[in-house]
């Protein structure tokens, strides 16, 4: 076994490496095993390593393939200084362009950045929109209207 080991030239990593590379658990790498998305390096034996091995560079691949472009709705909520519940109401409402994607194993809806800037500037129109007023003026005086 130890003579395989000298004819490994491409880089490897553990489970627990992996794991810290790509910013997720131990279980997530050996379920993305399981699941056939990256393969042990010693499928049959490798208890006697105490720790499965990978490559580095299919370690590598996932992480590209676990990168999404796009920005979420918190980061889109912060930029518009609003709360994110309200960037949920305009993509709901179809205002504000996004796609739903996995991350993480969860549902999260990612706005492009050109779809963003589409936004702010009708955002930008709709905010500096008279908004209405309580207060009047009647013989040069503030007369306050209230409910």
């Amino acid at each position: 076994m130890t003579q395989d080991l000298l004819f490994i030239t491409k880089p490897t990593v553990t489970t627990k490496e992996a794991a810290d590379l790509l910013g997720v658990t131990v279980q997530t790498i050996l379920k993305k095993e399981k699941d056939g998305l990256i393969e042990c390096v010693y499928k049959d034996n490798w208890k006697q390593f105490g720790s499965k091995i990978f490559y580095l560079e299919d370690i590598e691949r996932l992480q590209n393939e676990n990168k999404v472009k796009g920005l979420s709705t918190k980061e889109v909520a912060e930029i518009l200084n609003v709360a994110p519940s309200t960037i949920f109401t305009y993509i709901k409402s179809g205002k504000l362009p996004a796609t739903m994607v996995e991350k993480r194993g969860k549902q999260v809806y990612l706005i492009d950045e050109e779809e963003l800037e589409i936004f702010m500037l009708d955002y930008e129109k709709t905010k500096t929109k008279e908004r209405k007023t309580f207060i009047t003026k009647i013989q040069n005086e503030d007369i306050y209207l209230y409910q």
